[in-house]
């Protein structure tokens, strides 16, 4: 007795008794070229990617807050700190699987590209500088808020001179004014994404992925 293709289990080529449902053989090797193609970047590379774009989107935040603080080193390692700390976030953020099965649809990758090399741009010029300034008073006043609550009696003045009040009111406006400006910058990514659908050719997206 010869066995049909539809009854052997182990025969790669076998197909359904239905010719129009698809076969899924290959469907999770589909998926593992896919997230195996994305990780062949590495770790160090997205955590060197995220340095560089969170220190230089901060460039115009960092020398706001460096005039608010007077430059003490307690602001400084504060502003370090918050910085660093989001680079920690996006790194664990982009190596999660669903991350990584986003950014295969190259329309949300366009997106996501032109919206932060946009932000790298308007950072390294003072185009955005007014956006920061009126992020920085949301920010300074969250920080000084919390300072206040920790330290009752430390100012924005004299109270910055000592180490742990201008750490703490530092790293809080940093994480406060980081958090403003990723929802601002989420929203002009999510207009970009909406241009992208219009002017890029749906056919060209990689078969399988969906948005």
């Amino acid at each position: 007795m010869i066995e049909s293709p539809d009854q052997d289990s182990n025969n790669p080529y076998a197909t359904s008794g239905n010719p129009y449902q698809a076969s899924t053989q290959y469907a999770p090797v589909q998926a593992r070229v896919i997230e195996n193609t994305y990780k062949k970047r590495g770790l160090p590379w997205i955590f060197g990617k995220w340095l560089l774009i969170c220190y230089l989107c901060a460039g115009p935040s960092f020398f706001l807050g460096f005039m608010v603080t007077g430059g003490t080193v307690g602001a400084i390692v504060g502003m370090n700190v918050g910085i660093f700390c989001y680079v920690v976030g996006y790194t664990v953020f982009e190596c999660t699987s669903f991350v990584q099965r986003t950014l295969q649809d190259r329309v949300i990758r366009r997106a996501a590209t032109i919206g932060y090399l946009t932000r790298i741009v308007f950072s390294l010029f003072p185009v955005l500088t007014p956006l920061d300034m009126f992020l920085g008073i949301a920010s300074t006043s969250g920080g000084g808020y919390v300072v206040s609550l920790f330290y009752p009696m430390s100012g924005l003045g004299s109270g910055m001179d000592a180490f742990a009040p201008a750490l703490t009111f530092s790293f809080t406006a940093t994480i406060i004014q980081g958090a403003l400006m990723n929802v601002v910058l989420l929203g002009f990514v999510a207009i970009v994404y909406g241009v992208c659908c219009l002017v890029m050719d749906p056919l060209k997206r990689p078969t399988g992925v969906t948005r």
